[in-house]
């Protein structure tokens, strides 16, 4: 897949980033109309319309469109299943946790450990002209932004975990409160 790199492409590249391109189109649309998404995932959208228009233009730079898009939109079924787990009360689940996980470990191993990797090669590779070589560096740029931000949320994330099992134990109770079943929360100390 990876073997000729600022050629032309094949076929089903080009279909491939056809559909990309409607898609990112659409999701793009999307998050401007329902104001869903900050700024750096809009240039991240911004970024992939501009580079995939260009490759279904140009017939060219099919084989790095598509190692792209495989190595950086794998982890999106991770993070729609995460907006539903949080979304349907399930997020403090083990499925929510064996999620982020795969998730967090997927992203940093494939965005930027084998992105990286890819990226020196490429912009080594005499083949790709400077176009390819600025729109695979920037694309790259955005990826260690939001891994940054995983990073952060992470750290933020186990931290609130680790104090939550050092604080004191919290006592759930029913009690019926006006006709209704209500949870109140009694903090109890370790020494009661």
């Amino acid at each position: 897949m990876y073997f000729f790199v600022g050629g032309p492409s094949t076929p089903l590249q080009q279909l491939t980033s056809t559909l990309a391109l409607g898609y990112f189109l659409f999701d793009f649309s999307w998050c401007l109309y329902f104001k869903t998404e900050g700024s750096v995932m809009l240039i991240h959208h911004l970024l992939s319309i501009i580079g995939l228009t260009v490759t279904v233009a140009r017939h060219l730079y099919g084989t790095e469109m598509a190692a792209t898009l495989v190595g950086s939109e794998i982890t999106n079924p991770m993070l729609q299943l995460r907006w539903f787990l949080r979304e349907s009360g399930m997020y403090n689940t083990l499925l929510a946790e064996i999620n982020d996980w795969l998730f967090m470990c997927l992203f940093g191993g494939l965005r930027i450990g084998v992105g990286s990797y890819l990226l020196y090669c490429y912009l080594n590779h005499p083949t790709p002209d400077i176009f390819g070589k600025i729109g695979g560096t920037c694309i790259y740029l955005i990826g260690w932004i939001f891994w940054v931000s995983i990073v952060q949320f992470a750290i933020k994330k186990y931290r609130k975990k680790q104090s939550e099992q050092n604080s004191p134990s919290v006592n759930y109770s029913k009690s019926k409160t006006n006709g209704s079943n209500v949870i109140t929360g009694e903090v109890k100390t370790k020494s009661e």
